[in-house]
């Protein structure tokens, strides 16, 4: 899901290795029941089969050899829910939110090469994506450029009010306004940066 994505520059290194990490609980739940079966059968298995006579003896079939295992079988059994019910669909959201919060505004990065056409009604974003730092962003208010705001480096952070891009040393033009305003650190939400009725958390 996430590796197509990783190729073309859209999700940083460091996303990648903590969505594997949140993503394996997951992957965990699919393989290790089976896995742990399959070694069952392959040790049980030559076990009988190479000793059937002395088995038997002891009144041991296999439907017993198979009870004497009963706590294993359980505790597999209960790996797995677990997993299926708690664990992994927790790690699951968590892992999915991390990419959308990565990749949802590193798809709207438009690298500024040649002429580029401005997209009408809404936040025309331009720069370049170096791992999880952003550098040179550009932000344009629509065609009619009544908004201007740019940052020399930015990155993604987790604030009270959710996920962040946080710019520094850039500066706002706002022509509604009528005025320019240099700052040290900006921070835009998510959540508001693309609404016509964005307005920017300056920190001077």
């Amino acid at each position: 899901m996430f590796l197509s994505q990783a190729e073309v520059g859209r999700i940083s290194a460091e996303n990648i290795l903590f969505a594997l990490v949140l993503f394996s609980p997951g992957l965990i739940n699919l393989v290790f029941p089976v896995s742990v079966f399959l070694a069952m059968g392959f040790v049980l298995t030559p076990l009988f089969r190479n000793h059937e006579t002395v088995l038997t003896a002891g009144s041991m079939t296999t439907s017993r050899l198979l009870v004497s295992q009963k706590y294993l079988i359980l505790g597999i059994f209960s790996i797995s829910v677990l997993l299926s019910t708690f664990l992994a669909p927790y790690f699951t959201s968590k892992g999915e939110d991390l990419l959308d919060k990565d990749n949802s505004f590193a798809s709207k990065i438009l690298a500024p090469n040649g002429l580029v056409s401005l997209q009408a009604d809404t936040f025309n974003v331009f720069g370049d994506k170096d791992n999880d730092i952003y550098r040179d962003l550009i932000f344009i208010n629509s065609q009619s450029i009544d908004t201007f705001i740019y940052g020399t480096t930015g990155v993604i952070e987790d604030t009270a009010s959710g996920a962040s891009l946080v710019l520094y040393d850039g500066f706002l033009f706002d022509n509604q306004r009528n005025f320019i305003s240099k700052f040290k650190k900006a921070d835009i939400p998510f959540a508001d940066y693309s609404s016509e009725e964005y307005v920017s958390t300056l920190i001077v």
